[in-house]
């Protein structure tokens, strides 16, 4: 099962004042969805006796400038977002973790996000949510089983977006693939109300 099913449920806002950005499931992920909920009966206590899913992820931090408030996210907002395998050389499934809120929403099915990477660029149209193709096809990491995380300063009252998953992708899909949040979102930020990191995970 590749990865972006799970990216089409980002994203959800908690209350009418701000909004998801994500269009509407073609009928055909909706019937998908439904049987996936079906076989598991809602029980993600099955999903631990299964291999654990371990996402790679790669945050990429867009700003117009070097200060904070122009998009330049501290470092600790964004290690509150995901969690981080503490440095030793003990192996990844026993040695001690810093659990976050994308981890903790995610483990009772049994998947665990693994930060590979972050970049920050200065850029200030694609800070601003433009000229999302020339950005991602310089930023995007990975294949499709990869999440890609794009903080940035989103328009209007939308918190985020994703794009659903294909069956069958061809290069632009994927690269098209991921998440875009608005960066004051993250645990700490300044968007009252949703600063608390779940506009990833819901």
């Amino acid at each position: 099962m590749r990865f972006s099913i799970f990216t089409a449920i980002a994203m959800i806002s908690f209350a009418t004042a701000r909004k998801c950005g994500t269009g509407e499931p073609s009928q055909g992920l909706i019937q998908a969805s439904n049987a996936i909920m079906a076989a598991s009966s809602n029980d993600f206590s099955i999903a631990k006796t299964r291999t654990p899913i371990r996402v790679p992820t790669y945050f990429h931090v867009l700003r117009s400038g070097l200060a904070e408030k122009e998009g330049n996210i501290p470092d600790s907002q964004l290690k509150a977002q995901v969690l981080l395998l503490l440095s030793s050389g003990i192996n990844s499934l026993t040695r001690p973790r810093q659990l976050d809120v994308l981890n903790n929403d995610y483990e009772p099915a049994g998947i665990s996000f693994v930060l590979k990477d972050t970049t920050r660029t200065t850029n200030s149209d694609w800070y601003h949510d433009q000229d999302e193709s020339a950005m991602k096809k310089a930023l995007r990491k990975g294949n499709y089983g990869t999440l890609n995380v794009y903080f940035q300063d989103l328009s209007g009252i939308t918190l985020g977006y994703c794009y659903f998953p294909q069956p069958r992708p061809d290069k632009d899909i994927i690269r098209t693939d991921g998440c875009s949040v608005l960066s004051t979102t993250l645990p700490g930020g300044n968007t009252t109300n949703y600063n608390l990191g779940r506009t990833l995970t819901q």
